[in-house]
This record gives structure tokens, C-alpha cells and sequence, in this order.
């Protein structure tokens, strides 16, 4: 009997190989995420970039929610500062936990996590409140290594006429056609 490897045990060794050395393409996310500050936890282990990005925390526990934004089954984090919380939202860090860098600085009360990748990364869909006016919505997407602010205000139109900032939507606008908004 021969002690030397047959076919199969070869096929199965250079199909592992082929598989470290060309892994398959991240498959799309399955669908859009909402992340509100009661999703997230406390975490105690934020990098030092984190808490002297937000300069502020009232000495409280930073929270974040952990999620892959750009398919490297490396989860990054939405950090919040509760601290720092109002009426109208929140700040929140997006950081790169494998670099320990902050990636984006957002402000919302929500954020929506779009599932369709640009440039790499999932867009993110922050909601914040501009008290009477209504609610802003601005969108941030990935570029040159960090999350920027897209164009503001998903939806124009009569909040523009009225004078309003961009991106501001009227309340009265928002309770019928929420479009990807529950």
C-alpha cells in the first residue's frame, strides 16, 4: 500500500489553496438596518482616538453598535455620545475598529444603514430633528478613507419654498410618505 497522497487528498489541498488565495467577493448585505441610541451598549473597549475625537463624555461610558460597513467581516462601530445627546439627536463616531480610527463624525437621533455598498462602504442615513421645521435627513457616504456628508435633505420640494434650510422637512411631510423610514 502506497504511503503517498491520492487525487482526492491533492484536489482538496489545492482547493483550500485556491480559497486563501482568491476569497470570494462580500456577498451584499440582505437589507437595510436601523440603529436608534436605545440599540446600542455599553462599550468598554473603545479605542483612546474615540474619546478624544468626542473631546466631552461627562466621564460616562461611550455605547456603540457593531456592524460590517464594508463587507470584511471586520465589524465596525457607530459610537455614541450620550453625553452630548439633545433634542435633536446625538454625536456619533464611526470607527474603523481594526485601525482604531475614526472614519466619520454623524449627528442623528436615527441612523439608517442603506444594504446597497458605494464605494466599499453601506451609505448612512442620519435623522435628526430641527424642532418645529421638521426633521433633516442628511446623507453621508464613503470617500477618500472617511464617511462625508453627502447631499442633505432626502426629500426637497416644499420645505424649499417655504424658505427653509436645505434638508429640512416639514412634519406634516414626513407622516404620509416616510419612504424607507417606518
Amino acid at each position: 500500500m502506497s504511503t503517498r497522497p491520492g487525487w482526492p487528498a491533492l484536489l482538496v489541498a489545492w482547493l483550500a489553496i485556491w480559497a486563501e488565495v482568491f476569497p470570494p467577493a462580500a456577498a451584499e448585505p440582505a437589507a437595510d438596518v436601523f440603529v436608534t441610541p436605545a440599540q446600542t451598549k455599553v462599550d468598554t473597549a473603545i479605542p483612546d482616538t474615540v474619546w478624544r475625537h468626542f473631546k466631552d463624555t461627562g466621564d460616562r461610558p461611550l455605547r456603540s453598535f457593531s456592524i460590517d460597513l464594508n463587507g470584511d467581516s471586520i465589524p465596525e462601530k457607530l459610537v455614541l455620545n450620550e453625553y452630548l445627546c439633545g433634542n435633536g439627536g446625538c454625536p456619533w463616531a464611526v470607527v474603523d475598529v481594526r485601525r482604531g480610527t475614526v472614519i466619520g463624525s454623524l449627528f442623528a437621533k436615527r441612523i439608517l444603514i442603506q444594504a446597497k455598498r458605494q464605494n466599499g462602504y453601506r451609505p448612512l442615513v442620519c435623522e435628526s430633528s430641527a424642532g418645529q421645521a421638521g426633521n433633516i435627513r442628511q446623507t453621508y457616504k464613503f470617500s477618500d478613507g472617511r464617511y462625508r456628508n453627502a447631499e442633505s435633505g432626502a426629500r426637497r420640494g416644499t420645505g424649499m419654498q417655504e424658505g427653509l434650510p436645505s434638508g429640512v422637512l416639514r412634519r406634516e411631510d414626513i407622516g404620509h410618505d416616510t419612504g424607507n423610514w417606518p
